[in-house]
């Protein structure tokens, strides 16, 4: 048996949004003071980045637009959008497929942005933004500040600086169920006369979780340019992002599984014998980001070249993540679902909220260290030329990729106590009592300060389960070195109303991994630590073709084939296992895994209809290929008999045929009064296939309908801007059977961003995220067996920018 891996995992978005020409990188209007870039787009499709303080927030004005990467400079980064200044931008595209001379695993959509000379700005840079917003989830308040200062010296030398200190608060409230077929061995043998037993699925758990989340980040960035002479120019680039977490959930948890059933009617029910478990996660977390660019251009008459070298460091720290697990056993409880979102629990034969039933289960204790080394060498080459009077450019590149990943974890899991433990002892007398909209009341757990205390003052008391320990520590290390050789060659002409771009691009990727198997005996006990290689090589070509036809000073058409590709995660290649016993769970990994390949058909067509309405259409045919789904199967026999062991294989194969629809229009040509009100529309159809467990189902991720609106007053004060974006239902992951499928419900969220210019210098900025404080839901099967209802709330942010 198999089913999908989650959806972000299995199927990338590859061909959702067209923004700008997809068959070549064509150049957005872009402005930066005050200075328009010559632009091939239309108007309706440009990115506006006057005035802002960074292409996040320009992209923020675009909620249509969606990518998975950014293109800088022809090189894919990891750098965010907030580190990258309008001031600092020469072009900026919005990519759904490749073209050869970018990497093949640019999919999903990408923002490619050039950054113009340093030296070639005209004037003093200096930019003040300040923001503050309330998160009523959270009751707390996020905040930040950042700096952008940059000159240019004798239009040969220039730099641009930006330091920026952000301090965010995020707040999640979620119940996430899991159900279970009604068998004889959950059904109580000693049932009364009376009893109905008359539903197919019973809840096996249910979670009630509050997540907080507070990140700290601090930021620089220094672009800085020099002008060596008319034809060389050198560049460098440092980027250096500082983060801090503290993330803090608490967990009511119903575990049904272990009870036997008495009544179980539609939407209600009783059991016996189940357990509640008082659950709380908490972690400090440690990412830095470091990365050095250094480039250098040559152009002369025909000729352009550019090598550049790329070398960045991640690090991940997680010095005391720590989860503790209180328990209320033999618990017997009635159940109600008659509001289907908002379950109800009634325990018969003891106070829920004595928290002194509730003794000390387990604990775990882990030390988390990640490090990811890349290294970069690129070199184009292009040579523009004349063929038969007509202007083309002839490009060809190579690039050289090293990434070396290392991972190690130390894993203690305390399964008991000496002298007992209960929640009263170790409480904190935190309480929340508007849970999802005040419908439950939050309270009664364990503190972390006051457990971590307890825990470190009497750590010789608590029992230590080495062979668990052991059995998550080391198939948590491993490394991985992955070498990619890439090399391109393409050529792009002009002639009369058309634009072609055709090339090849061909990556030869080389994994190497190291990873850890844990061996047991017959009763499971810890016997050895194993170490397993395994290596993993491929070769992929990758053809693109691209045109462009001008059929009128208003009409444009599009079209291209292209193939692209995703490469699976480390934590799927690495050879190791890893054995969960609470979750009965038995996970492998498997360094045979092939990447997901695609291949895109694309036709489009832009219409400019009048000096104040746009429309678009376009058609998108994708196949997919080795898509990547998680097999399982139940150990038949030994010490793990009955645990679940899943692997990653490569698994199905897809099709995807998307239409969409776009139209912008103003209304300047109806009346003088509505000139600064405009309305944009955007539609996606999509219908999809693919097949697994002998099914033809749909593939997951992709909504049968997406619709964007959004309407817009823009005059000289005041940029208003209210969207909705609207997604009917679509599948999420997919069983083993239907009834194991998971469905996310349709989805509205409306927003609302009021921009201000006081003066010249100083613009206000107010901005309300989801107004109707709509929630994300998602069931097994059928409506009658929710699985997930999650709720981020709403938030209002407040802000200044000041120009000096």
């Amino acid at each position: 048996m198999s089913n999908f891996k989650q959806v972000t995992a299995a199927i990338p978005r590859l061909s959702i949004i067209k923004i700008i020409l997809l068959a070549a990188p064509l150049q957005i209007t872009c402005k930066a003071h005050g200075e328009e870039q010559e632009a091939h787009a239309t108007s309706e499709e440009s990115v506006d980045i006057v005035e802002d303080n960074s292409i996040s927030e320009a992209i923020e004005r675009r909620p249509d637009l969606k990518f998975d990467s950014i293109q800088i400079d022809g090189q894919k980064s990891s750098a965010s959008l907030e580190s990258i200044s309008a001031e600092a931008v020469k072009s900026l595209e919005s990519l759904k497929v490749p073209t050869p001379d970018m990497d093949a695993d640019t999919t999903g959509g990408a923002i490619k942005i050039e950054f113009r000379p340093s030296y070639e700005n005209k004037e003093e840079t200096a930019r003040l933004n300040i923001n503050t917003s309330y998160n009523k989830q959270a009751e707390d308040i996020s905040k930040s500040a950042s700096l952008t200062y940059g000159q240019s010296f004798d239009k040969r030398f220039g730099y641009i600086l930006t330091v920026s200190y952000e301090v965010e608060v995020e707040s999640e409230e979620e119940i996430d169920r899991l159900w279970m077929s009604l068998d004889d061995d959950h059904i109580d043998p000693n049932l009364p006369a009376t009893s109905t037993l008359d539903q197919d699925y019973v809840p096996e758990n249910a979670r009630f979780e509050k997540s907080d989340v507070t990140e700290d980040e601090f930021l620089v960035s220094i672009n800085a340019d020099y002008k060596i002479s008319d034809t060389f120019s050198s560049y460098v680039r440092l980027l250096y992002e500082k983060e801090e977490v503290d993330f803090l959930r608490r967990v009511l948890e119903y575990e049904l599984n272990s009870g036997v059933w008495s009544e179980a009617r539609a939407g209600e029910g009783q059991l016996s014998g189940g357990e509640i478990n008082r659950i709380l996660q908490d972690r400090f977390e440690n990412e830095t980001l470091s990365s050095f660019t250094a480039g250098l251009r040559f152009e002369r008459g025909q000729w352009q070249w550019e090598t550049r070298l790329i070398a960045s460091k991640f690090v991940e720290d997680e010095p005391d993540r720590q989860g503790s697990i209180f328990t209320l056993r033999n618990a017997n409880l009635t159940y109600n679902n008659f509001e289907q979102d908002f379950p109800r629990f009634n325990l018969t034969n003891a106070n829920v909220n004595d928290l002194t039933l509730y003794e000390y289960d387990e604990s775990r204790v882990r030390i988390v260290d990640e490090e990811e080394n890349k290294l970069t060498f690129s070199f184009d080459l292009s040579k523009d030329f004349q063929l038969f009077s007509r202007a083309g450019i002839l490009k060809t590149g190579i690039k050289i990729k090293d990434n070396d990943t290392s991972a190690s974890q130390i894993f203690n899991i305390y399964d008991g106590v000496q002298g007992g433990l209960n929640v009263a002892q170790v409480v904190n007398p935190w309480s929340y009592d508007e849970f999802l909209g005040e419908r439950y009341s939050f309270s009664g757990f364990q503190g972390r300060e006051q457990f971590r205390t307890f825990l470190n003052n009497n750590i010789e008391d608590f029992e230590l389960n080495f062979s668990r320990s052991i059995g998550r520590t080391d198939p948590a290390t491993f490394d991985v070195q992955e070498s990619i050789y890439a090399a391109y060659l393409m050529s792009e002409f002009f002639f009369d109303k058309w634009r072609t771009i055709v090339g090849v691009r061909v990556e030869r990727t080389e994994n190497d991994f190291t990873g850890n198997e844990v061996l047991r005996d017959e009763n499971g006990v810890y016997v050895e630590t194993r170490p397993q290689l395994g290596e993993n090589s491929y070769t992929e070509f990758f053809p693109g073709i691209h045109f462009a036809y001008s059929a009128s000073d208003k009409l444009t058409i599009y079209s291209s084939i292209t193939k692209a590709i995703r490469r699976p995660d480390y934590v799927d290649l690495v050879p190791s296992r890893s054995v969960s016993s609470r979750q009965r769970l038995i996970t492998e990994g498997n360094p045979n895994l092939r990447p997901l390949t695609f291949n895109v058909f694309e036709l489009s067509a832009d219409y400019q209809y009048s000096d104040a309405g746009f429309c678009s259409l376009e058609f998108i045919h994708e196949s997919q290929k080795d898509i990547l789904v998680d097999e399982s199967s139940i150990v038949a026999d030994g010490p793990f008999a009955g645990f679940r062991r899943e692997t990653s294989v490569n698994g199905a194969e897809g099709e995807l045929n998307q239409f969409k629809f776009r139209i912008t229009q103003g209304f300047s040509e109806l009346s003088q009064s509505l000139a600064p009100f405009s309305v944009d529309f955007s539609w996606i159809y999509s219908d999809s296939e693919t097949d697994a467990n002998d099914r033809i189902i749909v593939l997951p991720s992709i909504p049968r309908n997406e619709l964007q609106t959004a309407i817009v007053y823009r005059n000289q004060k005041f940029n208003i801007r209210l969207n909705n974006s609207y997604e009917t239902e679509f599948l999420d992951a997919i069983g083993d059977s239907f009834e194991e499928d998971i469905y996310f419900e349709n989805y509205s969220e409306t927003n609302l961003l009021i921009e201000y210019d006081w003066d010249e210098k100083i613009k206000l900025i107010f901005d309300v995220s989801n107004i109707d404080n709509n929630a994300r839901s998602s069931y097994f099967g059928d409506e009658n067996r929710p699985r997930m209802y999650r709720v981020r709330g709403r938030e209002l942010e407040f802000g200044v920018r000041i120009n000096f």
